[in-house]
């Protein structure tokens, strides 16, 4: 049982193969959203939606890479198809360094930008595009973006 009642919404999560993205994703499905699991890890991906699935609620995967515009036309377009629309994306998907300051590899921090920022800035454009008046979903809807110390 929910606080919420979302029947009839449909929602994206990103990073929703695991940790606090799959606990979203199965909280959004109690609350009675159908979801869309989107994850660069497949099989993570796949066995998250599965086990919502076997809850009763909707749920299916598509592979995203956030910081990719190609990977997010597709991921929006796979979830308005089996959806039959979309209202609610949570961008959720990011990375941190957990190494010492005097040790940051400038990869690593670059990579952390591109999924933490450019990644919610591509989320969001992707997100407006497809729910704004005369999109493929139409109607309107929400954007959640989780933050964190990175």
């Amino acid at each position: 049982m929910s606080v919420y009642d979302l029947t009839g919404r449909k929602a994206l999560v990103t990073g929703g193969a695991r940790g606090l993205g799959a606990g979203m994703s199965e909280a959004l499905a109690r609350a009675g959203a159908a979801v869309v699991i989107a994850d660069i890890r497949e099989e993570l991906g796949k066995a998250t939606a599965d086990s919502i699935r076997q809850s009763g609620a909707t749920a299916e995967f598509v592979p995203l890479d956030v910081t990719d515009g190609a990977s997010w036309e597709h991921a929006m377009a796979e979830a308005i198809s089996v959806l039959g629309g979309l209202d609610i994306l949570v961008n959720n998907a990011g990375v941190e360094i957990t190494s010492l300051f005097v040790d940051i590899d400038p990869a690593d921090v670059r990579r952390m930008l591109d999924v933490n920022l450019l990644g919610t800035t591509l989320g969001i454009k992707h997100a407006f595009l497809a729910m704004r008046p005369g999109g493929p979903a139409g109607a309107g809807g929400s954007v959640i973006n989780i933050a964190s110390v990175a």
